[in-house]
């Protein structure tokens, strides 16, 4: 019953989004098949979640404000993928993480191309477990699941893939170049704007799951952000001087997320690993980098491989492959 009355709400708001002139009940309920009091029930419901629907007596109903929600059927309309946000999608007003909603999920079978969404995260975390400041309304927190039949060690490059159609969609909307420091941290003039968690789960063999997590400051303000990160983070309305609509943002993100996967799977990944080269600000500069098991190491960081890892040059001119860590 549930998705029988969501797909009739998703039949209410198409209608007066596309309506010049206001609708009467009676033309809504013809068009939809339900009686004048059900459309008025549903108008209620939609009211209820943010959506601003006037009512004239004698003219109808017309949609003068959609919420600033991220709510499914705002994300599907117009979203222009085959695959990322067209079937399952989960948002919560508040949840722990969406990257463990996504593995919960997963336990249920869910469909590849299933997205996660919360409004807020109470334990939102970035890599090596630090937690990422997840405020209420005014950011990204998504994750993807992806069910790809690749090996492990193919799966570890998606998350510079990940950040370059990240970077892509913020262009698109924003019209803001977006930096790289390796491995996915996303960078505006040297302060965080975002970042990229991602989860591979399988065997040495094969890959069961990645859950791709993405955490982007969008509609921050710089107050909002607590006094230790003030100094480090950014957001793209602090960029911009301007709000930015986070549903016209995801749906950049899951199109230009869907093209770098499409080509991670079915064509040459090189081309997608070139642009993260173009991107970045860690190659050609010495960086020193905190490595998995807490030792500092120092060099020129020289390449990304294939598998994503670092190609450093340390200062006794000795080259290593670091494939964790983080560059400090």
């Amino acid at each position: 019953m549930g998705r029988k009355e969501e797909s009739i709400r998703d039949g209410i708001v198409n209608l007066l989004k596309d309506a010049t002139s206001p609708l009467s009940g009676e033309e809504m309920s013809g068009r939809l098949g339900i009686s004048r009091s059900a459309v008025w029930k549903h108008i209620k419901k939609l009211r209820s979640e943010g959506y601003v629907i006037d009512s004239r007596s004698g003219c109808g109903y017309f949609l003068k404000e959609r919420p600033d929600s991220l709510l499914p059927r705002e994300i599907r309309k117009g979203l222009k993928t085959r695959l990322f946000g067209q079937y399952d999608i989960v948002c919560e007003p508040v949840l722990t993480s969406t990257n463990e909603k996504a593995r919960g999920l997963l336990l249920d079978g869910v469909p590849e191309g299933t997205l996660v969404l919360a409004e807020s995260q109470t334990s939102g975390r970035g890599r090596r477990g630090r937690n990422w400041f997840s405020p209420p309304g005014v950011g990204l927190y998504v994750s993807l699941i992806a069910l790809p039949d690749i090996s492990v060690s193919q799966a570890t490059c998606l998350s510079l893939g990940t950040a370059v159609a990240v970077a892509r969609a913020v262009e698109d909307v924003c019209g803001l170049k977006v930096d790289i420091k390796w491995p996915n941290d996303l960078l505006l003039k040297g302060k965080k704007l975002g970042g990229i968690l991602v989860e591979i789960n399988g065997d040495i063999e094969r890959v069961n799951s990645i859950v791709i997590g993405i955490g982007l400051n969008v509609n921050n303000r710089k107050e909002l952000f607590p006094p230790s990160l003030q100094h480090n983070a950014t957001s793209l309305f602090m960029a911009t001087g301007k709000s930015v609509d986070r549903i016209s943002l995801l749906q950049a993100l899951l199109e230009r997320f869907e093209e770098v996967y499409h080509t991670f799977l079915y064509a040459d990944y090189n081309t997608v690993l070139d642009e993260w080269r173009l991107r970045t600000l860690t190659l050609g500069r010495k960086v020193v980098i905190s490595t998995i098991d807490g030792r500092l190491q120092s060099g020129y960081a020289i390449d990304i491989l294939e598998d994503g890892s670092l190609l450093l040059e340390t200062d006794e001119g000795e080259r290593k492959t670091i494939v964790f860590g983080e560059i400090l």
